[in-house]
């Protein structure tokens, strides 16, 4: 699938980039020998020798090619550094390697750099790998906008989790074209990443730069379901947009049908929707105390809707995800509690509980003490405490 560089020394270096290509160190080490300046020679599409080491993983390669001195930060037709090349393969001693030799983690394209390819691609481990060695997570500066922004594109929950939990990435950050997370999750149609967000503290109203919102978006070219859900967290139907056009106008003028009869539906007030959140909480308990985890999770769902900044109703559904075994989403629910109230112990205890049942033992004691620094006389906590020093 690569195509070779075409010049004088045509041949040798369609031999050696072939030799890279195929894993062959020996054959690489003894043709840059004879030949030291190939080492930066490239196929028409700009792969490298060392481009090829970063695909295929082999840190003897990388290794020896670093011997010739190589640029570290070559870029591939498509801007690709043998990083980037890494990180899309998820080669992480080849990751590690090129970075402990120089290569530049934040080196930066059209598409970002190796830790937005990460990110976009879902794959959680190497972006915090590369987080690890340095990556800068809140960067905007490409097309790309933010790691938040490519994860949303991968539709993977646990990169979107990690990115804002874990390296306590804006959940609104904006890219140059004033779109948020949300919105790009909106337009990738990756719906359970969007609710996920709404859930995060994530805004349907911001606009962006052009004044759209993401329900304009979804009331052109998406179903009932996508507008349901960004109207259950406060989008607003009526907002226009550059053109003076609201969500309905712009769902009328497509004829979507579906996602109209949506958007005219009666809003429910702030007090309304308070009173709602409270009723679905009050049905969670009841259900929940009958056993029925499944049941309850939902309705705390709906509370979590109407009301996306209520620290216990995280919690509680936290704790129906952990009765269920779900502990990821376990994890979550109870992380976005004590993002939500960084003072209630028993968010302390919902997490812990939750990282002992995941074996993050370390990650568990420490949060238990954290916990305990709130409220030193929590049994729950102590309890867990005492548990956690037997492993």
């Amino acid at each position: 699938q690569f195509l070779y560089f075409i010049g004088p020394d045509m041949s040798n270096v369609e031999t050696f980039l072939r030799a890279a290509r195929a894993d062959d160190v020996a054959r690489c080490k003894e043709m840059l020998q004879e030949q030291p300046d190939m080492i930066n020679r490239a196929g028409a599409e700009g792969y490298t020798a060392l481009h090829f080491a970063a695909y295929n993983g082999n840190v003897r390669m990388v290794e020896m090619l670093l011997e010739f001195k190589p640029e570290l930060n070559a870029r591939t037709a498509e801007h690709a550094t043998p990083l980037a090349i890494a990180a899309k393969m998820k080669q992480h001693d080849a990751i590690t390697k090129l970075v402990e030799c120089g290569a530049d983690v934040n080196c930066s394209g059209p598409t970002g750099s190796a830790a937005h390819i990460a990110a976009s691609l879902g794959n959680t481990a190497t972006l915090k790998l590369l987080v690890a060695l340095g990556a800068k997570v809140d960067s905007c500066e490409s097309d790309a906008g933010s790691v938040l922004h490519c994860a949303c594109h991968s539709g993977d929950v646990d990169t979107v989790g990690t990115i804002v939990h874990d390296f306590a990435v804006d959940v609104n950050v904006r890219d140059v074209n004033g779109l948020t997370p949300l919105y790009v999750a909106c337009r990738a149609g990756k719906q359970e990443v969007t609710q996920f967000l709404l859930e995060l503290g994530a805004d349907p109203n911001l606009a962006a730069n052009d004044k759209s919102l993401p329900l304009h978006f979804v009331a052109e070219n998406g179903g009932a379901d996508d507008v349901k859900l960004l109207l259950a967290f406060g989008a607003c139907p009526t907002t226009k947009n550059a053109q003076g056009l609201s969500a309905v106008d712009v769902a009328k003028s497509v004829d979507n049908k579906a996602s109209l009869k949506e958007l005219q539906k009666a809003m429910p007030s702030k007090e309304k929707r308070a009173e709602q959140a409270a009723r679905f909480k009050a049905h969670g308990n009841k259900v929940f105390m009958e056993g029925e985890n499944v049941k309850a999770s939902k309705f705390y769902t709906l509370a979590i809707a109407n009301d996306p900044t209520n620290h216990v109703f995280f919690s509680n559904r936290s704790a129906c995800n952990f009765n269920m075994r779900q502990y990821q989403g376990a994890l979550y629910d109870a992380k976005q509690c004590i993002r939500l109230n960084p003072k209630w112990p028993k968010g302390y205890f919902r997490l812990a509980a939750t990282q002992n049942a995941l074996k993050q033992y370390d990650a568990a004691k420490a949060t238990v003490a954290k916990g305990l620094a709130l409220d030193n006389s929590n049994v729950d906590l102590k309890s867990l405490e005492a548990e956690l020093a037997k492993k």
